[in-house]
């Protein structure tokens, strides 16, 4: 098994916000939040995400010293605004 990613962070294309974020590999989260169609919690929009897994590798080029700096140095390179916290969450 490769290197496990150090962060994960998943935006709404349609807001421009990253909605929810977490320092560790859970995986393929934007495909998942695609494929159920599930709404974002901010505008409310179906399935349009996009997502992002860092890993340990991308620190040096990113020029930061931990995944979750790092998944706000790549919102921040595409102008995404930071909304991952308790009120952007998904509740089921």
């Amino acid at each position: 098994m490769g290197n496990p990613a150090i962060g994960t962070m998943v935006v709404c294309l349609s807001c421009r916000k990253v909605v929810w974020a977490q320092d560790s590999d859970f995986g393929d989260v934007r495909g998942f939040a695609n494929c159920a169609k599930l709404p974002c919690p901010l505008c409310g929009i179906e399935g349009n995400f996009d997502g992002w897994r860092v890993y340990p590798k991308q620190l040096e080029n990113l020029d930061v010293p931990d995944g979750w700096a790092a998944m706000h140095k790549i919102a921040d390179i595409w102008h995404f605004a930071w909304a991952a916290d308790g009120e952007s969450r998904w509740t089921i």
